[in-house]
């Protein structure tokens, strides 16, 4: 299944090249809504390691008692713009959505595990060209933001 994403992925990079169907900004990332605090080093420590091998890159941050785990991956940005265009059926972008989800849960349970219960979970998904760009975003496992299906 990967290895049809990706060449599916390629043959939509290869029409974004001559074709520009973006159309629409992706979401632009949140401004924090209270100072952010350090992450407590329990849940850095429960969540950071599976971070790390599943996604290019990911951020952990505290705003008041919601963590928000922000990540991103290689390739994202032009399959969601590819959904967006047409190019791709919603499918493509619904495994993406179902990954956040059990991102969702797995780190629901981490952080209740490391002693967190307490703490409210956002996941977002950014664009990987542009961190300051949201692609989806989840609060919970409900989907807040979905920059493909707008």
């Amino acid at each position: 299944m990967e290895k049809r994403v990706a060449a599916v992925l390629a043959a939509c990079l290869l029409l974004l090249s001559v074709w520009d169907c973006t159309g629409r900004r992706e979401g632009a990332a949140r401004p924090p809504g209270s100072p952010e605090a350090a992450v407590p080093p329990s849940v850095e420590a429960a969540l950071g390691p599976g971070l790390s091998e599943k996604y290019d890159g990911y951020r952990l941050t505290l705003e008041g008692d919601l963590l928000v785990i922000t990540v991103w991956m290689e390739g994202t940005a032009d399959l969601a713009a590819c959904v967006r265009a047409g190019l791709l059926d919603r499918d493509f972008w619904e495994n993406v959505r179902k990954g956040a989800g059990a991102l969702a849960a797995a780190s629901r349970a981490l952080v209740d595990t490391a002693g967190r219960a307490d703490l409210a979970i956002r996941i977002d998904l950014l664009n990987d060209r542009n961190h300051e760009k949201i692609l989806l975003s989840l609060l919970g496992d409900t989907i807040i933001y979905d920059a493909a299906l707008e």
